[in-house]
């Protein structure tokens, strides 16, 4: 922006035959930074993000230590996609699936736990059939 023959920028003008020098503000608000006070801000920033580490889920850590326990079903069903229909061995269908397991479909087994879940063909309403495949897979695979 123009102002009476200089160019004001950024809180400093600028004559026309001025050495173009920004000045620091004076006053109470004028801080004074030096390389050393520098680098110790930034050794204080590291230092405070590196230890503030979050909690990580007993999930995340199963599968980055490559626990083969397979998860309860509070943590593979937590949207209660599927309903036991069966408990020996556990067998699972949609939960709003009204039809036959026996009528076709696909079926998917936990090789951890035993369980199995059906996937009707089709899917059901509301749910793909690639939907519940992928849910399906997310169960019982690690």
């Amino acid at each position: 922006m123009r102002v009476a023959g200089s160019w004001r920028q950024e809180g400093c003008l600028w004559g026309p035959g001025e050495p173009r020098v920004a000045t620091p503000p004076a006053g109470r608000g004028a801080m004074k930074l030096t390389g050393a006070t520098m680098i110790f801000a930034l050794a204080a920033v590291l230092v405070a993000g590196c230890g503030t580490m979050r909690k990580v889920s007993k999930a995340t850590t199963g599968l980055v230590t490559g626990d083969r326990e397979a998860p309860h079903e509070s943590a593979w069903n937590s949207e209660r996609t599927w309903k036991k229909i069966s408990d020996n061995p556990p067998t699972y269908a949609p939960y709003n699936y009204s039809g036959a397991v026996d009528s076709g479909g696909e079926w998917l087994t936990d090789e951890r736990d035993g369980k199995r879940l059906f996937i009707p063909v089709g899917g059901v309403d509301g749910i793909p059939a690639s939907v519940l495949r992928a849910e399906a897979w997310k169960a019982t695979r690690k």
